[in-house]
């Protein structure tokens, strides 16, 4: 123990070697997956065809119809409370701002639940 006291190269050399033995260890243990690639197991959704010129306008007068879910779509948390309205002060207001044609038709659902408390 002495020695490396007295000769810093050994003990620099020593802290390498135990670093490289953890690195060996530690690359051993990883899940490495080849190239990078990611493999799904289900078959591809078919490509969206475009809308005709009768879909475009009924979307912009109504909403185009919701989508299909997709694979990884999010879900809505089934853990979340029920919701219950305030009854301690008024609510009203307005927005206005942009959106997809699929927005509209959603809307329209959440102001009908909405006035139903309100």
């Amino acid at each position: 123990m002495t020695t490396f006291r007295k000769n810093p190269i050994l003990t620099l050399l020593g802290i390498a070697v135990v670093g490289l033995a953890f690195r060996a260890v530690y690359a051993q243990n990883q899940n490495h997956s080849s190239g990078g690639m990611v493999e799904w197991l289900t078959p591809p959704l078919p490509s969206n065809r475009p809308q005709t010129p009768e879909q475009e306008e009924r979307g912009r007068q109504f909403g185009r119809t919701v989508p299909q879910p997709e694979l990884l779509q999010p879900e809505i948390d089934k853990s979340l409370p029920a919701y219950k309205p305030r009854t301690d002060l008024p609510v009203s207001g307005s927005f206005t701002g942009g959106c997809s044609d699929v927005l509209p038709g959603l809307v329209k659902g959440w102001v009908a639940s909405f006035r139903k408390y309100y």
